[in-house]
């Protein structure tokens, strides 16, 4: 008897103990967030003074971690003439989503005028070469607008900002309206299998006393 009481004890304080409630509400450390803000610069530290971009409006970054009140992301993809750029957002600019959007990171291809020759030029050479660049985001700077893209394997800014692009219209739930339901599911899975563990432990014991009443 002494021992099916400790048992049902160990049932109890195991399935409402506070850290196994918390484990039950943990949530993935991956996910990804919708640039709700035009100025959500994407930056090298947790600094705006390191700001590269503005992220396009309404795309999304893949959140790696969380760095006080910023996102430490991946923006793009090792994909085409774009590369994965990993840097810091802020992330009262950002809304965490409950599912992978069908549309993530903005790919636009713009162009770039390289010019040769000039005063005391004598070497014979095309006069322009363009070629194409991914473009990233717009760097503000005053009234003076900069793209910020990856041309011929190398990262920099040209002259405009690049901004007439498609915003994403999609519908989407963000991960606080869902946050409350999978949280309250995980929960009771874990609270289920725990009763029914501490039932088949509870009932072994029965039997066990029983068989040796018996013998």
């Amino acid at each position: 008897m002494k021992a099916l009481i400790v048992a049902l004890i160990f049932a109890v304080t195991t399935i409402f103990s506070p850290s196994l409630y918390a484990s039950a509400l943990d949530e993935d450390r991956l996910f990804y967030a919708r640039v709700n803000d035009k100025n959500c610069y994407f930056c090298t530290k947790a600094d705006l003074s390191c700001a590269l971009f503005a992220l396009p409006y309404t795309y999304s970054v893949e959140v790696l971690d969380y760095v006080d009140e910023w996102y430490y992301v991946r923006y793009a993809a090792d994909e085409g003439i774009y590369r994965a750029l990993y840097g810091y957002c802020p992330a009262k600019s950002l809304t965490k989503l409950s599912s992978t959007p069908q549309t993530t990171y903005l790919y636009k291809e713009v162009t770039v005028t390289y010019s040769a020759g000039g005063e005391g030029w004598q070497l014979p050479a095309l006069n322009q070469l363009t070629v194409s660049a991914a473009y990233y985001g717009t760097f503000y700077s005053g009234p003076t607008a900069y793209s910020y893209v990856l041309c011929q394997g190398s990262f920099g800014y040209i002259m405009g900002a690049n901004d007439n692009y498609p915003l994403i219209e999609e519908p989407y739930e963000s991960e606080e309206k869902t946050n409350n339901k999978s949280k309250s599911s995980n929960f009771k899975f874990v609270a289920v299998t725990l009763i029914v563990l501490a039932v088949g432990s509870i009932l072994l014991l029965l039997f066990a006393g029983k068989r040796k009443k018996f013998n």
